[in-house]
């Protein structure tokens, strides 16, 4: 692999592949802003391949992969080998229309040892409002059990951001290749801007965490509660009424990537009012 060390670099390597193989195909969705600070940090690299190029974007646990490929490629030209981490490579498309670049590449994906680890159906909260109000009077009541039992709802200070990603690292939940990385600095940026919260408990540990996470003019994340403190103490309720203020404040959509199986989570947006979009996410991953 080779680092791409500016954008002018990353679009003249598209560029010279697109010269000598045409039209090309890809499942880079990325905004030019978030590719640009992968770059900055130095954490994008390139390989050429047969029929045309993956870039690898180095998430610190994982590698993120996007191709470029020739339209007409061929499934014995398209191979990505192991690297010295697992490598995640997604597919997004619409539900019953996956294009035939996707589905080609799917050939090579398991040809190269990738595994489909998941499919999530991508959702949409388009009323925040309306479920806002009615957490809202909730909150008296989940302010007073908090009162009572010493917990406090805060954003993450320097001294707390080791703890809470020692937290983040053993939610189950919650898969590695799903952690995008963000520097110590970002991390403590995304937490004054009120982004990156956590609850703690009358003794100062970590109860909860949650990191509201925006891409673009959409906001995901995680969320995680102490397997203790899931079933009475409305943690979980605190989170999401205070990213619904978020988005609101900023104009923002509340996004969800849920996966299929998952009958209780698909259950729950649905009662908060969650539309599903019709878009569906496939993540593959090689070298585990």
């Amino acid at each position: 692999m080779q680092t791409v060390e500016s954008m002018e670099d990353y679009y003249g390597i598209i560029n010279r592949c697109k010269a000598g193989l045409g039209r090309l195909g890809t499942n880079n969705y990325m905004f030019p802003k978030a590719l640009e600070r992968y770059v900055r940090l130095k954490r994008m690299y390139y390989e050429e391949i047969g029929q045309g190029l993956i870039f690898y974007l180095d998430e610190e646990r994982y590698y993120q992969a996007y191709y470029y490929l020739a339209e007409h490629a061929d499934a014995s030209d398209f191979a990505i080998g192991k690297k010295d981490k697992p490598i995640l490579l997604q597919h997004i498309y619409k539900e019953n229309a996956k294009n035939r670049l996707f589905r080609y590449a799917e050939q090579s994906l398991r040809k190269s040892g990738f595994e489909r680890k998941s499919v999530s159906r991508h959702a949409v909260l388009e009323q925040p409002e309306k479920i806002y109000g009615t957490l809202e009077r909730s909150m008296r009541g989940i302010q007073k059990l908090f009162d009572q039992e010493g917990f406090v709802y805060q954003c993450v200070s320097g001294q707390q951001l080791s703890d809470v990603l020692a937290f983040r690292a053993q939610i189950r939940e919650i898969p590695y290749y799903q952690i995008p990385y963000f520097t110590r600095d970002e991390l403590l940026e995304e937490a004054c801007a009120g982004r990156l919260c956590c609850i703690t408990d009358s003794a100062g540990h970590i109860a909860a965490a949650r990191h509201l996470i925006v891409d673009g003019q959409k906001a995901y994340g995680w969320v995680g509660v102490q397997e203790a403190y899931k079933k009475r103490y409305g943690m979980a309720v605190v989170f999401l009424y205070h990213a619904l203020q978020y988005v609101q404040e900023n104009n923002i959509w509340m996004c969800s990537w849920v996966e299929r199986e998952n009958t209780d989570s698909i259950q729950y947006h649905e009662r908060i009012g969650s539309v599903w979009t019709g878009h569906l996410k496939d993540e593959w991953i090689l070298g585990e």
